[in-house]
């Protein structure tokens, strides 16, 4: 099928929708999956998550450079999007879903979306970082 922005814009925002009632402690739990030893599952249920959006957005890509290009671009939108809304304080998170919106429209200048990753800021990288490091500090907190 053809390639539509507009289910993947609505898929991350159902996604964030569903652990609403977990805002408070997200970043928490990003730390905690950010962790050496959760590195593994994190992983895999990113790439998990990213392959049911591309392809509930038309991915029916043969082309394996195609396909993992496409799941990168989706999980770094998601994710891009997942560290906004553990800041937005705003009721209703419509900071996050503008930011959202502008993203998208900025990834649906692509030809191809598999490029959309290399688009996509490094902050959020940098921010998985630090995180990973609070993670560490809180597990080894925990054991003490």
């Amino acid at each position: 099928g053809e390639w539509d922005w507009d289910v993947v814009e609505a898929a991350v925002k159902t996604r964030l929708e569903a652990v609403e009632e977990y805002h408070a402690h997200w970043t928490q739990a990003i730390a905690v999956m950010a962790a050496p030893e959760n590195v593994t599952r994190a992983m895999k249920a990113s790439a998990e998550l990213a392959d049911e959006i591309a392809y509930l957005a038309g991915d029916r890509s043969t082309d394996q450079i195609k396909w993992y290009q496409r799941r990168a671009a989706v999980a770094a939108l998601f994710h891009s999007v997942e560290l906004f809304w553990v800041t937005d304080a705003r009721l209703g998170r419509f900071d996050t879903w503008s930011f959202l919106s502008r993203a998208v429209r900025g990834l649906r200048g692509l030809d191809d979306p598999a490029a959309a990753a290399a688009d996509l800021p490094p902050g959020p990288m940098a921010a998985l970082h630090a995180l990973a490091e609070q993670g560490g500090a809180a597990a080894r907190m925990a054991r003490a």
